[in-house]
């Protein structure tokens, strides 16, 4: 899997149950001995577990950080379910490369409402190569879903569908909106953001500040990023370099005015997240 980047600075753990059982003594009146107890299990904290597992996997454990995973995502924990997706995804942790249960993975984490897994399953299914007309409509429909729960790349990603025509109906005043909510978070979309407002014409300024003013681009859920924080824009993820070349150029004619400062980096692989 080979995936496009741009880089740019951002507003941006199983704990081991014990079980004691023992066999009470026989009285002395050869009464029958009580049945063995057991001391209940303390319940598992999957946030501490996701904690952990992710330790495990910067520190290069990752078969340690994929068990901690597959126990999670047998209870159904979305981001679990996410960062095993990226494991089969990659063929990382001592699993096989498979892309078909990553898919399968990454629907049952944006089913349960995990953000990053719609965006990444929205990448998987728009890749030029493979897409047809079923995979692209629900990938859009999945870069809807992330970028409307605050997922900043997926919002830079949908306004820069708009503004392109690409996949759907070109609509500036779309593009604004979107790009205006990526851009309290990157640095990149507020760029973005002025030169679309130098190339619209004012009617659709107008029409695009009022929507703004009415209540379009409130906050986000996830708007909890380290101001600090530095991290690359996946724009896409396709199966093979020129793939991704030949997307960066598509980019770069039909939005150069919006990419024109951005430095592309493309990447073999990823890291869950």
């Amino acid at each position: 899997m080979w995936r496009l980047a741009v880089m740019m600075s951002a507003l941006g753990a199983l704990v081991l149950a014990t079980a004691l059982s023992g066999r009470a003594d026989a009285v002395q009146d050869q009464s029958p001995p009580p049945s063995a107890s057991r001391q209940p299990r303390p319940p598992v904290d999957p946030a501490a577990e996701e904690r952990r597992a992710a330790a495990l996997y910067r520190a290069g454990r990752i078969a340690e950080a994929r068990a901690i995973w597959e126990a999670l995502a047998a209870e159904g924990h979305p981001r679990a379910l996410y960062n095993l997706a990226g494991l089969y995804l990659e063929g990382r942790g001592g699993l096989p490369r498979d892309r078909k249960r990553a898919i399968a993975l990454l629907r049952q984490a944006a089913a349960a409402g995990e953000p990053m897994a719609a965006y990444r399953l929205a990448l998987l299914l728009l890749d030029a190569g493979t897409a047809d007309d079923k995979d692209r409509v629900e990938g859009l429909r999945l870069l809807t879903q992330a970028a409307s729960a605050g997922v900043p790349a997926a919002q830079y990603r949908l306004a820069l569908a708009y503004w392109q025509g690409e996949l759907l109906a070109r609509d500036p005043v779309a593009a604004y909106l979107w790009m205006a909510r990526a851009a309290r978070r990157l640095a990149l979309a507020r760029t973005a953001l002025r030169r679309m407002e130098s190339a619209m014409t004012p009617g659709e300024r107008e029409r695009a500040r009022a929507r703004l003013a009415e209540g379009d681009g409130t906050a986000d859920a996830a708007d909890t990023a380290d101001p600090g924080a530095a991290f690359a824009l996946q724009i896409v993820a396709l199966r093979d370099r020129a793939a991704v070349e030949a997307f960066w150029r598509r980019m770069q004619e039909k939005a150069g005015d919006l990419v024109a400062d951005l430095k592309p980096r493309i990447l073999a692989g990823g890291s869950p997240g």
